[in-house]
């Protein structure tokens, strides 16, 4: 999947993917499901799998090694 980005007006830009049919076709029965557009329901989504991202970025930095040790500790690991 690629995507790209194309500047459209000071308040929203089009961002344009390609995909499989195969993903198309999960991706438009999950929107359905969840009631949403497909626009709606892929931007929604990968909104929130960036912030996880960014914020899971954000913990490791500041966290450092011996929160990240005591983290898997607690898991076992």
């Amino acid at each position: 999947m690629t995507a790209f980005v194309q500047a459209t007006s000071a308040r929203f830009v089009r961002l344009g993917l390609r995909s499989t049919p195969e993903q198309e076709v999960v991706l438009r029965r999950a929107a359905e499901v969840a009631h949403k557009s497909l626009t709606d329901f892929i931007l929604d989504s990968a909104c929130l799998a960036a912030e996880q991202t960014l914020l899971d970025q954000r913990l490791f930095m500041k966290g450092g090694c011996k929160t990240i040790r005591q983290g898997l500790l607690s898991f076992g690991v």
